[in-house]
């Protein structure tokens, strides 16, 4: 949205807009600003999508702050911000507090470096609010890489885990980060989908000291940044993002021998699955008779297809296309299928028993290995090169 204050009727539009805004914070200014960046020491600016779909948005800030438009004009600024109610009365307008503006962005700023707390959680750096299609508002939290670093820590890794394997994970997120924004992904998700964020966690102090001690560090290969991807578990080999992923060969996230995940609940698990649901989810109709059941494995023993034959029949099926058909009716851990690898069947005339390993897609780091690792005494920049070997560490920042 492009602003031109020549006109008399704009410059009374921006100018309503300014004063009803006035209402819900302490000051007004009206002076046009260049855009403020989060991009500085703190590595390069990160926008997380927290929600696309919220009719209504409920934000409030312990402390001062600015709203600005989205072109940089400061419409208000407060001291402190005890309830802000946002919706989108139209396509193009945004209700705050009641009071309607004619401009489809805000963008709301801590100038104290005080968190925003939005639906239960507390979140740094900048709020950017868009009516988006069906009047519907989109809500971004844009934070600079280490902050948002911070955020993904403890979110993605326990912090009871040694602080060496904390640095590993703090280096894969940002990597991670780094090559979804170097290949055009300019908004992050705050779930398993990308990375999980929390915003400021409740030990939000300890992560601040793990992220600084590996302040822009990250894996490239030969200059290009890594896609350093990472699971919970592996169950003893990491996985090839070429067979998980179908992405092209590459040594650093071709797959790695693990053997210190054994720490983890998931190293090794079961589920039963009623045959007739294993058979659909296998591509196959409920009705019919198993007589063998076996895996396709890879170089390192993980399956990743299943040979189901019957009398007269055969079927190979993924199982990650297993995996995904099962896990998603079940909303419970407890009968999901952790992983794709399985390592063995138990089938009755009722039941398949699954028996797994690892918890995740496993490619990349394996979280419980890390850990594994840590407490054995190696450092951080030893695991890195185990879980993405011919993987450079670089600071970039």
């Amino acid at each position: 949205m492009r602003l031109h204050l020549r006109s008399r009727r704009l410059r009374r539009r921006w100018l309503i807009s300014s004063l009803a805004l006035a209402a819900v914070a302490a000051t007004l200014t009206c002076t046009v600003m260049r855009r403020t960046s989060v991009k500085g020491h703190g590595g390069p600016e990160v926008s997380v999508l927290l929600t696309r779909s919220s009719q209504r948005i409920d934000l409030s800030i312990d402390g001062p702050f600015t709203v600005h438009s989205s072109v940089g004009v400061e419409l208000a600024r407060g001291k402190r911000l005890a309830r802000g109610i946002i919706t989108a009365p139209g396509p193009r307008t945004l209700d705050f507090n009641g009071i309607e503006l004619d401009i489809g962005n805000l963008e709301i700023r801590s100038t104290e470096s005080r968190p925003f707390r939005v639906d239960g959680k507390s979140y740094p750096g900048v709020l950017r609010v868009r009516v988006v299609e069906g009047r519907r508002l989109e809500l971004v939290n844009v934070v600079d890489m280490e902050t948002y670093v911070a955020g993904v820590l403890f979110a993605e890794m326990p912090s009871s885990f040694p602080t060496e394997a904390l640095k590993v994970q703090s280096i894969a997120a940002r990597s991670y980060a780094r090559y979804q924004l170097d290949h055009g992904n300019g908004q992050l998700l705050p779930t398993e989908s990308d990375q999980v964020y929390s915003g400021v966690g409740p030990r939000s102090e300890l992560a601040w000291k793990i992220v600084r001690a590996t302040r822009g560090q990250v894996l490239e290969v030969s200059g290009t940044p890594l896609c350093a991807y990472y699971s919970s578990t592996c169950g003893g080999a990491t996985a090839s993002s070429q067979e998980i992923f179908g992405e092209r060969r590459q040594a650093a996230l071709g797959g790695a021998r693990c053997d210190f995940c054994r720490e983890s609940q998931l190293y090794r698990w079961s589920r039963k699955l009623p045959l007739g649901e294993f058979l659909r989810c296998a591509g196959l109709p409920s009705t019919a008779s198993i007589e063998r059941l076996s895996t396709v494995d890879d170089p390192f023993g993980r399956s990743r297809e299943i040979l189901i034959g019957g009398k007269d029949w055969d079927k190979k099926a993924s199982t990650a296309n297993l995996r995904a058909a099962w896990n998603r009716d079940r909303v419970s851990r407890q009968e999901q299928l952790p992983s794709a690898w399985f390592s063995g069947f138990h089938v009755t005339a009722e039941t398949v028993e699954i028996l797994g390993r690892g918890f995740g897609h496993g490619v990349g780091m394996c979280q419980y290995g890390a850990c594994g690792l840590a407490r054995s005494g190696r450092r951080h920049p030893e695991i890195l090169r185990h879980y993405y070997p011919g993987a450079q560490l670089v600071r970039r920042w």
